[in-house]
């Protein structure tokens, strides 16, 4: 899983560190790590956008807005889809609640 994150993230290269600035491929390894940790079945792209908008202005500071969250979001999803690393909602299923009762 964090691999294909990864490659996706470094595609996007949100601050053109990789491109730009000659920097190591493993440049956004903290970041990944904390997408990874907020993915589950359910998640939608919408969220993950959250998510990882929300990760990207914690490790780079509040001015630092990336691009392009919602696209990336949606690639992650399909890249562990295909994978069968996330498996596919339900068509009318609820999205993840942690607080719902089991």
């Amino acid at each position: 899983m964090f691999e294909l994150i990864r490659d996706v993230v470094n595609e996007w290269d949100p601050f053109n560190l990789l491109r730009s600035y000659c920097c190591p491929p493993d440049e956004y390894k903290h970041e990944i790590r904390a997408i990874v940790c907020h993915i589950h079945d359910n998640i939608t792209a919408e969220e993950l956008s959250f998510r990882i908008s929300a990760i990207f202005s914690n490790h780079f500071g509040e001015n630092e807005k990336c691009k392009g969250t919602l696209r990336v979001a949606q690639k992650i999803i399909e890249a562990l889809r295909q994978q069968d690393l996330l498996s596919r909602r339900r068509p009318g299923s609820m999205p993840y609640n942690p607080l719902s009762s089991q």
